[in-house]
């Protein structure tokens, strides 16, 4: 079973595209709000693999929560290999290993 918070305010892709986010206003909190999450993350040597702005939820407050874990890896060594994201949003030199 899996139990999630329910976002009120979908994601951040929906949310820029109709001008509801601009940097301003909204957008450095969510950074922050990513970067935080980010820092949890790294502290437990998990690495997400598919960050993307679909992949930001919003709550009716603001706040910014990181979603879709499911290509997320533990980081065993100081490095990783065999890397699966979401090819379109990939770093050119994610894209260029594959």
């Amino acid at each position: 079973m899996l139990v999630t918070e329910y976002m009120a305010g979908g994601n951040l892709m929906q949310n820029v595209a109709a001008g509801k986010v601009d940097w301003w206003r909204r957008g450095r909190r969510i950074a922050a709000d990513v970067a935080r999450g980010l820092a949890f993350l790294h502290a437990r040597r998990i690495v997400h693999f598919d960050l993307k702005s679909p992949n930001i939820l919003l709550a009716r407050d603001g706040t910014a929560k990181i979603a879709d874990a499911g290509k997320a890896r533990f980081l065993a060594a100081d490095y990783v290999t065999g890397v699966v994201a979401t090819f379109a949003w990939s770093a050119p030199e994610v894209r260029a290993a594959a």
